[in-house]
């Protein structure tokens, strides 16, 4: 399944940010890597007046709460599904990582939770130490 960005809430208690805290949230988004979305209750990176926080679990969902805040005042959020958290190919990482930028613009925006959902590619399941690899041990006779 893709990755797919909706609208979900309304953000309660927010401060709508202006030009320049939307550019120091974009360039706090810019540092953020993908591991660090899924570390709990800590902040992701921070640029200018605005940081980005992992707020923990998301309620509503299995995933995290991700905020753009200033203080303690929320000016974005995301809601990113944990599904998206297995993924082991960097591309697959940096689509998230986009996904998440681009909800949190949309967010800002708006004042709307959005909510970053899907699946990625998992990695490949590794053979069982001592089971040979079948396309690997494929006899070929001559003759």
């Amino acid at each position: 399944m893709p990755i797919t960005i909706a609208r979900g809430e309304k953000m309660r208690n927010r401060t709508a940010p202006n030009k320049r805290q939307i550019r120091d949230m974009d360039s706090a988004l810019e540092l953020a890597q993908y591991a660090d979305l899924w570390r709990q209750r800590t902040t992701i990176s921070q640029y200018g007046v605005v940081r980005i926080d992992n707020q923990g679990p998301w309620s509503a969902g299995p995933g995290q709460n991700i905020q753009a805040q200033m203080g303690n005042t929320s000016i974005a959020g995301v809601l990113l599904a944990n599904t998206l958290g297995n993924a082991v190919n960097p591309i697959d990482q940096a689509a998230v990582v986009a996904a998440v930028r681009q909800a949190m613009d949309q967010s800002a925006q708006d004042g709307y939770f959005y909510e970053v959902t899907g699946t990625v590619p998992e990695a490949p399941a590794e053979p069982e130490p001592g089971v040979p690899d079948q396309a690997v041990t494929a006899e070929t006779t001559s003759g």
